[in-house]
């Protein structure tokens, strides 16, 4: 599938993608965690990695059907490459599942 313009910033469907909050790399984890507190970025001792919490089902970060932090300078890689490239090895297309963004089905 090629690359095409999403309806992200008016997304019809929700935001289903923020559901699950987002894995960071150590970089945002630690920037995201000194700005915004343990409220909102939690180490996961089981997976070693940084991730968004969720609140009400939805990444802390989402606030009326957009992403609050969208515009900032550690904007998690993960958010940035949805749903083209994983957000963990960019050197491998992601996983293009409809149940998160039915726009790419």
């Amino acid at each position: 599938m090629s690359k095409m313009e999403l309806p992200c910033n008016t997304c019809p469907h929700n935001s289903v993608c923020c559901k699950w909050g987002t894995f960071l790399s150590n970089e945002e984890g630690e920037s995201l965690l000194k700005e915004f507190g343990v409220e909102f970025i939690f180490f996961d001792n089981d997976k070693k990695e940084y991730r968004t919490q969720t609140w009400n089902g939805r990444c802390v970060f989402w606030k009326n059907n957009e992403c609050t932090i969208h515009s900032h300078k550690f904007y998690p890689s993960v958010c940035r490459k949805f749903p083209w490239e994983d957000g963990r090895n960019p050197s491998l297309p992601m996983a293009y599942d409809a149940t998160l963004c039915p726009e790419i089905s």
